[in-house]
């Protein structure tokens, strides 16, 4: 490869992407010519385009730091994630997290796609996910949950999800429990399902903490718990169920002016069972002083968002 720019310039404009890489390195670093970013950009995209790895690695690089370029994490990422598919070790450094902060913005971005996944990145999670990255796993695996028609693949979904979950992912954890709490995908086994949401729940997942509460409450592949209930619900303050312990006396002292507060907390989210209860406190006098209209105005509320119990008390007013 010529190091003299004009034998490099007529090389990089016959289409050799190497040479175009090595064009565009020249302009970004001002090495035997003026720097300029948009024609380093500009040259980086064309070698990009036909493949090359190195290339590939520097528009990523320059769409991350906005330089010679609108700034896109996006496409740097899409465009790392294709060099680190190749192999580039760069690439995999910036995507893997051997370098913290690069870690970090990797997460980041992971975070704003996997609910939302793009199947053009799959290629680019399954080669992360087969080298180890947990987050890469979890995505790879709420891509084939998540997608429609002959890309959606459930057993591969579970397998991802496994993997993350054995490693930590908390998320992962979660979504593998709501599998084998409702037979989703799996065959229903709430054993494994108790077993996820409290790892998940150990590492502060609110929704496990909320499911794991309800199992416990309920005696759902556990036995019923009402102290371990309590426990998990005061954790993610899980207001209305908090409530009930206070209103039916389960685990804690009976205390309805204690159960009015809680209701009231939800009912002003807007949460409909707690618009419900507080309702129904209003309505009979329970831990507050009795007023029908205030319970009428409730039970609309919550009647609003369908809640039978709101109707059928609704009715009865």
């Amino acid at each position: 490869m010529p190091e003299d720019i004009e034998s490099l310039q007529k090389l990089a404009e016959q289409g050799d992407a190497e040479a175009q890489c090595k064009l565009g390195t020249c302009y970004s670093k001002g090495e035997g010519v003026a720097k300029n970013y948009e024609k380093a950009v500009a040259w980086f995209s064309k070698s990009a385009e036909q493949g090359y790895a190195d290339g590939q690695f520097n528009l990523g690089i320059h769409y991350y730091g906005g330089t010679g370029v609108a700034q896109d994490k996006e496409k740097a990422m899409e465009w790392l994630g294709k060099a680190a598919t190749q192999g580039h070790a760069n690439a995999q450094e910036w995507v893997t997290g051997e370098c913290k902060y690069q870690e970090e913005a990797f997460l980041q971005d992971i975070e704003a796609w996997k609910n939302s996944c793009s199947w053009e990145r799959a290629d680019f999670w399954r080669s992360m996910a087969e080298r180890g990255n947990i987050s890469a796993q979890y995505s790879l695996g709420k891509c084939y949950y998540n997608k429609n028609g002959d890309a959606q693949d459930y057993e591969k979904a579970i397998e991802w999800y496994t993997k993350a979950a054995e490693q930590g992912n908390a998320d992962a954890q979660f979504d593998l429990a709501v599998c084998y709490s409702k037979g989703q995908v799996v065959a229903q086994d709430y054993e494994k399902a108790i077993m996820w949401f409290k790892k998940a729940a150990d590492k502060g997942d609110v929704s496990a903490q909320y499911n794991l509460a309800k199992c416990y409450y309920d005696g759902v592949g556990v036995a019923q718990d009402a102290q371990k209930a309590l426990y998990w619900w005061k954790k993610v303050d899980a207001q209305t169920k908090l409530t009930d312990c206070y209103y039916t006396e389960q685990g804690i002292a009976r205390n309805y002016e204690k159960a009015v507060a809680l209701y009231r907390a939800s009912a002003e989210r807007g949460d409909a069972t707690a618009l419900t209860d507080l309702g129904v406190c209003y309505r009979y006098g329970i831990g507050i002083a009795q007023d029908c209209a205030k319970a009428v105005e409730l039970f609309k509320k919550a009647a609003e968002q369908g809640n039978a119990r709101a109707q059928y008390h609704l009715g009865e007013c």
